[in-house]
């Protein structure tokens, strides 16, 4: 998972967050993006940074609880035989294949989907009845059993309690986006320190309790089921009714300009007899991409600057 990082004053939304950044990358996608990640923190900024973030999870538990009906709690399903037509199953590997991952980070990440994976599984789903990734899951505490794992902070890679997350995140997001479910919150990370191989491009959804959210909502009534088994993770939707429609996920505006790479993802849906339902764009990504070995190798149990503000020792 990955924090966004605002170069604001004040304590703006997320969204505004967002905005500001992007105007700034159209000014100079490839020079600012730089700046904003690379420039070290000072110990005042990294605390000014704290005290923005707790600002936005006050905010968005306050919005939980102002709106209750955006923000369900989950609901299990009572009779799962109702759920027969089989819609979706894919098995996601836990661990990394590529040579720069660490052990250490590695081993919990696979702890931390396993402990949350119970709270997605047999979930019912449907109109009015949306997911929320961290409504689902609660919050990441070690009293739960949660293990350090790999974080993207600030263009770091840094050990996190409950880092590895974003696998589970980014599982959900790619099977809502393939289902033509609603997109109703998605946050794409701000750097990719993992080669992706998805197609299109940047199909991901990074979270940060409780703020940077995941919530997605199905058409029609649905059943989701997440486990682990054999160290991959499972996901598979089953629905009452067979679905017939197609859908065809891609990219638009895609331009990569030094470690800066940038695109749209956007879907068209078609009904069984082809006529198109609805083309709609379902996020950006802006993304600084480590190309090198050694910068993807690079995190807090490695790396020898002990006076850096945003270190984290285990």
């Amino acid at each position: 998972s990955s924090e966004p990082v605002s170069p604001l004053l004040r304590i703006p939304s997320p969204t505004e967050e967002r905005l500001q950044t992007d105007t700034e990358v159209t000014q100079n996608p490839f020079t600012l993006e730089l700046m904003n990640l690379q420039k070290p923190k000072s110990w005042r900024e990294a605390k000014f940074h704290q005290f923005k973030v707790r600002c936005h999870q006050a905010r968005r538990i306050l919005k939980w609880r102002a709106e209750p009906g955006s923000f369900p709690p989950p609901t299990l399903c009572r009779d799962q035989d109702e759920f027969t037509a089989p819609t979706y199953a894919r098995k996601i590997a836990l661990r990394r294949s590529d040579p720069d991952s660490h052990t250490l980070l590695e081993d919990g990440k696979v702890a931390n989907i396993k402990l949350a994976a119970p709270c997605f599984d047999g979930l019912e789903l449907g109109p009015g009845q949306p997911l929320s990734f961290w409504k689902a899951l609660g919050r990441i505490e070690a009293s739960r059993g949660f293990r350090h794992g790999m974080e993207i902070r600030a263009g770091c890679v840094v050990p996190a309690l409950g880092g590895g997350l974003c696998l589970l995140s980014n599982a959900l997001f790619e099977m809502a986006a393939k289902l033509d479910w609603k997109i109703l919150e998605r946050h794409g990370h701000t750097v990719e320190a993992v080669p992706s191989r998805s197609m299109p491009w940047g199909l991901d959804a990074t979270i940060f309790w409780p703020y940077v959210d995941l919530r997605i909502e199905p058409r029609q009534p649905s059943l989701l089921r997440v486990w682990v088994n054999d160290d991959a993770l499972w996901i598979s939707v089953t629905t009452k009714e067979p679905w017939t429609d197609r859908v065809q996920l891609f990219e638009q505006a895609a331009t990569e300009e030094g470690d800066l790479r940038c695109n749209q993802l956007w879907r068209r849906v078609w009904n069984e007899a082809g006529e198109l339902l609805r083309e709609e764009i379902l996020g950006e990504n802006r993304k600084r991409i480590l190309h090198q070995s050694v910068q993807r190798r690079r995190n807090c149990l490695t790396c020898q600057e002990h006076a850096c503000s945003a270190r984290v020792v285990i």
